[in-house]
């Protein structure tokens, strides 16, 4: 339950943030929601050795969403 809050605490300011400035909300959004969300949820579920999978499996898919992200900015360019 505390990740939904802490989740939609983030989004909540990041829909006033992005008002003034479009960059720092993106940061916001995309690191905090998901390390928060995903860390306290595999903690609740597993543990440490669950976080600790978890993070591996962000790091991945940051690079990989990096990637996408950066195929979509260069096309929008």
């Amino acid at each position: 339950m505390l990740s939904l809050v802490l989740t939609v605490l983030i989004l909540i300011i990041v829909y006033f943030l992005q008002q003034g400035s479009p960059f720092l909300a993106g940061i916001l959004a995309v690191a905090p929601v998901k390390i928060v969300a995903a860390s306290l949820i595999t903690f609740e579920e597993g543990g440490i050795a669950r976080v600790h999978e978890a993070i591996s499996g962000m790091l991945i898919g940051q690079l990989v969403w990096g990637v996408a992200l950066l195929g979509i900015w260069f096309v929008l360019r």
